[in-house]
């Protein structure tokens, strides 16, 4: 046994070459110093470390197949270059009491572990070879320092429990230290400040909802500032999460109120050959991946937008059936990944009926806009729609009056000239072109007595773009 019982005795190990050490023990008492220095490998071989002291390590490399247990709050210091191996057969048992551990790399026998009691940190990186880190305390917690990363995860050797990572996001990605999630708030440039990700995984302790399951792996995202954008989110498992998910049709599911109740957000991916899903998000709270059949508030029959004649946007949608909805929002979407809300509809609450629901979109822009439905619930929660979209061309008519029409018709057509002349062709029910013009003016007022009673297609060909319109003749 390598023993230190004088507070006042001061052990100091110095190598200038590589060296190998043995111990069968070490006790260090409170008031006691011991360095381990450069290029040193020290084992100690099943005794464990036991230290009130403190613990210098200078980039050595400590292997040990029992526990460490720490009882000073900073009594273990060491160097970026220092590194812990928790190797062997037997449970390992690691108690840092508030210090922090470098570099340390798991390398035990399949299926073994170390298993962390109280709260630690890692500032360095955790490399998995084989067996596992848990943090079998829910109210204990591994936490990844500023720059701490993990590797070498794997279904038989990655951490299990209470993994907690925090990071700056100001309009860049991060991976999170290799934690299975990313945030990406590139596109949009967007600063949502420090953020704290925990990430639960492997304690065999799934979500549960409606009678469905989730992987067994949950990330609960603590943000400073919550988006205001829409922000990419990727979510990665191991094949030992998957609990009996069919993730090859799955869904997205996130709470708001800390796990009492449970949304799902998307609603069918395939993550059967990567177990990875990204998707927009606009808000951080918990997430995980779980079992499609998961129930949405609302059965949504259909969600339509449609332009209308005079130029304006209708977005109608139908639900069979309501559960706890208190209201609806319109998004449009404004730039690349980013929507707004542009009007609200009350909801019915709680309903079995058929409810139609639209609203009035002001502000259609030339090209493609893009509509979803948000959902809130009575206690917050909220999902989303589908997207749909409707087209407004540069070159469409504006109006085309009287409709039905006797003897002429005005159609007025924007962007027209000289130079980008527009094609009026009349076709028939049975597809025939009965008539055809070819104008640069705005104000078109065009004979149509000569034409037979019935309803006629009108397409206007402008610059190779086809757009047709509904003409009834009386």
């Amino acid at each position: 046994m390598f023993n230190i019982m004088n507070k006042q005795f001061l052990l100091t190990i110095f190598f200038c070459i590589y060296s190998i050490m043995s111990f069968a023990q070490i006790y260090n008492q409170a008031g006691s110093n011991i360095y381990f220095s450069k290029e040193d490998s020290i084992f100690f071989n099943g005794d464990d470390i036991i230290n009130s002291g403190n613990i210098y390590i200078d980039s050595a490399t400590i292997y040990t197949d029992a526990s460490i247990i720490n009882t000073g709050d900073t009594a273990l210091i060491d160097n970026t270059e220092s590194n812990i191996v928790l190797q062997g057969d037997s449970t390992q048992n690691i108690k840092m009491s508030g210090s922090s551990i470098h570099n340390l790399t798991i390398n035990k026998s399949a299926n073994s572990k170390a298993k962390i009691n109280g709260n630690t940190t890692v500032n360095g990186n955790i490399n998995m070879v084989k067996g596992f880190l848990a943090v079998e305390n829910i109210n204990d917690t591994l936490k990844l320092g500023s720059t701490a990363t993990v590797t070498g995860e794997s279904d038989s050797a990655y951490i299990r429990g209470n993994l907690e990572v925090s990071r700056v996001v100001n309009g860049n990605s991060s991976n999170f230290g290799g934690i299975g999630l990313t945030i990406d708030a590139s596109a949009n440039n967007v600063n949502l400040g420090s953020i704290i990700v925990t990430r639960i995984a492997g304690n065999n302790l799934p979500i549960s909802s409606s009678g469905y399951t989730s992987i067994d792996r949950v990330w609960k995202i603590e943000p400073t500032i919550q988006p205001t954008d829409t922000i990419s989110l990727t979510l990665q498992w191991l094949a030992d999460n998957d609990n009996g998910v069919d993730i090859s049709n799955a869904n997205v599911w996130y709470t708001v109120d800390e796990g009492v109740t449970w949304q799902p957000y998307q609603r069918t991916f395939d993550a059967s050959t990567t177990r990875t899903v990204t998707f927009g998000i606009d808000h951080f709270s918990y997430w995980t991946v779980g079992d499609i059949g998961l129930p949405f508030p609302i059965n949504l029959l259909n969600l339509k937008a449609t332009l209308l004649p005079n130029q304006k946007g209708l977005i109608e949608w139908t639900t069979s059936s309501e559960m706890n909805n208190d209201y609806f929002e319109v998004e449009k979407m404004e730039s690349f990944n980013r929507f707004n809300v542009i009007g609200k509809a009350k909801g019915a609450g709680n309903s079995t009926q058929i409810n139609n629901y639209s609203l009035i979109d002001n502000n259609v822009k030339i090209g493609t806009n893009y509509y979803r439905l948000k959902q809130i619930d009575f206690n917050g929660a909220f999902t989303y729609s589908d997207i749909v979209s409707l087209y407004k061309d540069n070159e469409r008519i504006v109006l085309m009056y009287p409709n039905p029409s006797t003897t002429s018709v005005t159609i007025n057509i924007s962007e027209v000239s000289s130079i980008s002349p527009a094609e009026i062709t009349f076709i028939n029910a049975l597809g025939q072109e009965v008539s055809k013009i070819t104008t640069i003016m705005n104000d078109n007022n065009i004979n149509v007595s000569n034409l037979a009673s019935g309803t006629y297609t009108v397409a206007i060909n402008m610059k190779k773009k086809i757009s047709y319109h509904k003409l009834v003749k009386e």
